[in-house]
């Protein structure tokens, strides 16, 4: 009875804690963007930035499902949206985004205060919607309002801009989600300025971190990429072909 009891209780808290609890938008948390400029944007609250372990491997800070196709009006397919991922904090004057590049050309000084006014706008107006804590539901390209297309793509006519601190490699600020068809998932890099220094990555790479995002709306944070394994067919074949030379050997 008591081994029953005990089982019941740890598989109540495993449940209890795989999930990523979703807290109020506030600067400095890791924001993860998934929108169509002509539907939905979807952003979800990635926790405070300065709680995350970059030097962590194949966490999930992101449960599958926490995005989905279900959340856009007239989008069926991956192909048709972007991601994005950004925060900032203004006070301690830290900047992160994130670009399909394992290296950064530069960033433009004059792009600091737009990015730190977007950011601060965009963690207020993504608490507006009233859909949960830590996740907001709204559409893209409105004019006049904060969301992340106006304000971080300079009114939906640069992707990848970032108010303009991106103002270098803009073409790969975005990630494209058409590869989730062909790969099952798209991996970002996620950089880091202390006002407009760059902070490199804990292994010596311009970068900090590697966010790579599945085709089940999950997020894995610095995942380990496994060997192609082999298919069971192949072994056998190649074992079978060393007992006939074996056979063979002992035969001559």
């Amino acid at each position: 009875m008591k081994r029953l009891l005990s089982l019941i209780i740890a598989v109540g808290l495993m449940f209890g804690v795989a999930g990523n609890a979703l807290a109020a938008f506030d600067r400095n948390d890791l924001v993860q963007v998934v929108y169509n400029e002509n539907d939905n944007e979807v952003a979800i609250n990635l926790g405070d930035i300065s709680e995350i372990d970059f030097n962590a491997s194949n966490q999930i800070i992101s449960d599958p499902g926490s995005v989905s196709l279900t959340q856009f009006d007239t989008i069926d397919t991956w192909e048709d949206l972007s991601l994005a991922f950004f925060a900032g904090d203004n006070s301690t004057y830290q900047i992160w985004f994130a670009t399909t590049k394992d290296t950064i050309s530069g960033i433009s000084s004059a792009g600091y205060t737009p990015f730190q006014s977007a950011a601060t706008s965009l963690y207020s107006y993504f608490n507006t919607d009233g859909i949960d804590d830590g996740l907001f539901i709204g559409a893209s390209a409105t004019a006049g309002t904060n969301s992340y297309d106006e304000r971080m793509n300079s009114n939906s006519t640069a992707p990848g801009y970032y108010s303009g601190f991106n103002n270098t490699d803009t073409s790969f600020g975005e990630a494209d989600l058409a590869a989730l068809v062909t790969d099952g998932f798209v991996d970002m890099y996620l950089y880091h300025y202390n006002g407009i220094t760059l902070v490199n990555g804990a292994n010596g790479s311009q970068y900090t971190a590697v966010l790579r995002y599945f085709a089940d709306g999950s997020t894995v944070l610095n995942p380990i990429t496994s060997p192609v394994p082999v298919p069971a067919s192949v072994l056998l074949f190649g074992s079978g072909l060393l007992g006939l030379f074996g056979i063979r050997r002992k035969r001559a």
